[in-house]
């Protein structure tokens, strides 16, 4: 079928508008094929606030969505929660899955577990209690953007819009090709005013330049005319009749590897440009985007990866006795003196999973827990070996004193594998904030 859609024997295809949906994340057509999306209705999520139903993105969207309707006094509880959910949200259904079997069994967890289970049982009771309270509950069923249903007696729903399945549904309809993104059509029909009234709302908050227009305010044949001119041309492409307005740039594209220290920071950064291509990497996750002619590859180092080694190393242990015989060697809190010179020495930094202890020796098991440790080496490896396929790297960890040290360290493990490496700073996480810095770049 899908093939039939790519050579024209198809002219449309119809499906499911949730998050899971083939059509709105599993393909990935020719930029020629897609040119409108069309949404019968708003993208919603209608779900019981249970423990059991707990996933991560469900809550925050609630409790965003309710976050202006509550009183003052119970923001800074909302916002507490938020912040901490968002750490949740790169965990699979399997591992939210088991958060929520060990909760239920009272099973005593610990590090990262621990953290997101209290997150989980915090969030859920925090929401009861909102919920519980009746004039919050008035507030949330008067509001203009979160609607409350009920089923069976008190069987209470939540509904919320689905930001995500339309950024990323809407986003089939414009692709990357080699004169850029292409032109595209999203028209959603509005069936629920407060679901849409909530769609809006987040939209323009996780993108900056979103503009949401009335089909009366457009000159729809004008556009539509302009969509299919553009098709054509890709068509043409795509079959190498490529224009020299394209062959003239110098390159028509060029590929930028952006390193953060945050994974969620990475995906923040990403979701500025639409909706990002996301892959794993090794350890890492990789999130793709599109900035005009720059190709973005946007990773994070998740903290720091090298460190001092507080004991000689066995390089330099083994030549300890004769170098100092000479008085020329002395090594003395991962400092290595030879003469007048002082030299630090380096190692990745090994992690226990279980109770957080690191290392820079070269061990493997963790001397307190006895679990095998996990080696930022094969970070190291992964970063080096998708900074030597890009034509730039950007480092654009935070500008204190630890995020320096995590570029200064990446910057020393890359350049000789890379000749172009760049500073880039910012202060805050907006889309502005990025582009100032990706345009502004320093040494």
């Amino acid at each position: 079928m899908l093939n039939d859609f790519v050579d024209g024997k198809i002219d449309a295809l119809i499906g499911l508008a949730t998050s899971r949906s083939s059509l709105v994340r599993g393909i990935d057509l020719p930029p020629q094929r897609i040119a409108y999306v069309i949404f019968a209705g708003v993208p919603r999520m209608k779900f019981r606030l249970r423990l059991e139903e707990f996933t991560p993105m469900k809550y925050l969207m609630f409790l965003f969505n309710i976050r202006n309707i509550v009183p003052q006094y119970l923001r800074n509880d909302i916002d507490r929660i938020i912040t901490r959910l968002r750490n949740l949200t790169a965990l699979n259904q399997e591992q939210i899955n088991n958060l929520l079997r060990s909760i239920e069994e009272g099973k005593e967890l610990s590090g990262f577990d621990r953290y997101a289970a209290d997150t989980i049982k915090e969030a859920v009771e925090l929401v009861g209690k909102l919920l519980n309270e009746q004039n919050i509950r008035k507030a949330i069923e008067q509001s203009n953007e979160v609607g409350l249903e009920y089923r069976g007696g008190d069987e209470l729903y939540v509904v919320i819009p689905d930001v995500t399945t339309y950024i990323q549904g809407s986003g089939r309809s414009s692709r990357l090709y080699v004169g850029g993104v292409s032109l595209g059509l999203s028209v959603l029909i509005v069936d629920n005013e407060r679901v849409f009234n909530g769609l809006v709302k987040n939209l323009r908050y996780r993108l900056e330049d979103v503009k949401v227009q009335s089909i009366t305010e457009i000159d729809i044949d004008d556009l539509m005319k302009r969509i299919r001119n553009e098709r054509e041309l890709i068509m043409n492409i795509m079959l190498g009749n490529i224009p020299n307005q394209f062959l003239e740039k110098d390159p028509p594209l060029k590929t930028a590897f952006v390193i953060v220290e945050s994974p969620t920071k990475a995906r923040t950064i990403a979701s500025f440009f639409g909706v990002p291509t996301r892959r794993e990497a090794g350890p890492l996750v990789i999130y793709e985007a599109t900035l005009g002619n720059l190709y973005l590859l946007i990773t994070a180092t998740k903290g720091h990866m090298w460190d001092l080694i507080p004991a000689a190393p066995t390089d330099v242990r083994n030549y300890a006795s004769i170098l100092r015989a000479e008085k020329l060697i002395d090594y003395y809190g991962g400092v290595l003196r030879a003469g007048g010179s002082f030299v630090p020495i380096y190692g990745t930094i090994k992690r226990c999973p279980v109770g957080g202890e690191t290392y820079t020796e070269d061990v493997d098991v963790c001397r307190v827990h006895g679990t095998k440790l996990v080696d930022s080496m094969d970070i190291v490896n992964t970063i080096r070996d998708i900074a030597t396929e890009v034509d730039q790297v950007m480092i654009g960890t935070d500008p204190d004193s630890e995020g320096e040290k995590i570029a200064w360290d990446a910057y020393m493990m890359l350049r000789p594998y890379v000749s172009s490496i760049a500073r880039i700073e910012f202060h805050e996480v907006t889309k502005k904030a990025i582009i100032d810095a990706i345009m502004n770049q320093g040494q």
